[in-house]
């Protein structure tokens, strides 16, 4: 069928570089509000060779691991049992999906994350869904810190690092999870964003503050590699909102946490992506997808093969683009929640998307060849 985020160039990626940026959102999806500074002026100003848009996270303030799952599986929590963290009781081995479906084609396949690898079991985690290597805390020990948190630019330079040091021409995946914007916005960290409509928020103004750093760190990562000549697909998102104050939501919300509800409380589960190239690809300003689906944009963009999972993920998102743990958007951003989701057109796909997840990570006699490419 027609491609949904193909582009005109045959171009395959060598890098393809991942990160998900702790805590990296764009508080404007929630609420109109000013600041004295700018603090998302880089990322705001891509216009070219990029896909751009919002992607909708299982999780806000925490829970980081369920995002990652979400992102590198192509599953979906809101068909896993409730509150439970696929990380810590489900990663069977192997685990297909990004890594694994790049790791087929070719890709050395890296991990990264300045923090202990035992977190939310990622260990073991990323060792099931086929990942070479993953590189902890011990690998950032000479980076810049920021709040005792390596910083973005740190992250990033160790990224570059990688792509310097590794043989020419070799096709390499990296997967790194930040740690500079973590929650905890009351350290002794002077914040140098200010809101102007109001007060009193000092989480707000710090968490701003360090999204500042994140964008320059953006600039910087998106200038190096606009100067490298191998063929490089970079890729940001969040993994959700901050908690900072509640009055800064409700202020935007103009009522209660409370009384905000479905498609209004849905809002706080969006983060901004971004699909970068340095070289030539038609840009998409304005997409909406869940986390679940990023995947096969990236994969489509890259001019690689998918599985036959992969190739129903793409037929589901042109149905349902955003599916949800609170409900799903329908093809022409119609909001539905899953009450009554039986009685819903939209049941038929997702009960052939429910049986297809649990087979993946549940069935003794999972039929690996719709996970992967070479049997696919």
């Amino acid at each position: 069928d027609e491609p949904i985020w193909g582009t005109k160039s045959d171009t395959v990626p060598t890098n393809i570089i991942c990160i998900m940026n702790e805590s990296y959102s764009d508080l404007r999806v929630v609420g109109d509000f000013n600041t004295d500074e700018p603090f998302m002026e880089f990322y705001d100003s891509l216009e070219t060779n990029c896909i751009k848009g919002n992607l909708y996270m299982p999780v806000f303030g925490s829970m980081t691991s369920n995002s990652e799952f979400e992102f590198l599986t192509g599953n979906s929590i809101a068909f896993t049992p409730s509150g439970s963290v696929p990380y810590q009781i489900y990663m069977r081995n192997p685990s297909y999906g990004l890594a694994s479906i790049l790791k087929e084609q070719g890709y050395r396949t890296v991990a990264m994350h300045p923090n202990e690898k035992t977190n939310w079991n990622r260990d073991e985690a990323y060792r099931n869904m086929l990942f070479d290597e993953f590189y902890g805390i011990e690998y950032f020990q000479d980076s810049p810190t920021i709040r005792g948190y390596v910083s973005d630019l740190g992250n990033y330079q160790k990224i570059i690092n990688l792509t310097e040091e590794k043989e020419e021409g070799q096709p390499l995946f990296i997967f790194d999870v930040t740690m500079q914007n973590h929650g905890g916005y009351e350290t002794d960290y002077e914040a140098a964003v200010h809101l102007t409509d109001y007060q009193n928020m000092p989480m707000t103004e710090q968490y701003l503050t360090l999204i500042r750093e994140s964008d320059q760190a953006l600039q910087y990562l998106i200038e190096y590699y606009e100067n490298v000549d191998e063929p490089t697909m970079i890729i940001l998102f969040g993994d959700h909102q901050p908690s900072v104050e509640d009055t800064f939501y409700e202020a935007l919300y103009g009522c209660s946490l409370e009384e905000a509800a479905g498609e209004d409380y849905l809002r706080r589960y969006i983060t901004p992506f971004l699909v970068w190239t340095n070289y030539g690809t038609e840009s998409m300003l304005e997409e909406n997808l869940s986390a679940m689906f990023l995947s096969c944009t990236i994969l489509e963009r890259a001019n690689l093969e998918i599985t036959d999972f992969i190739s129903f993920l793409r037929f589901l998102y042109r149905q349902c683009p955003v599916v949800h743990i609170l409900g799903y958007y329908t093809s022409d951003m119609v909001w539905e929640s899953w009450s009554h989701w039986e009685e819903k057109k939209e049941y038929p796909l997702f009960h052939w998307f429910d049986m297809l997840q649990y087979h993946n990570m549940f069935e003794r006699n999972r039929i690996t060849s719709l996970f992967q490419v070479s049997d696919g």
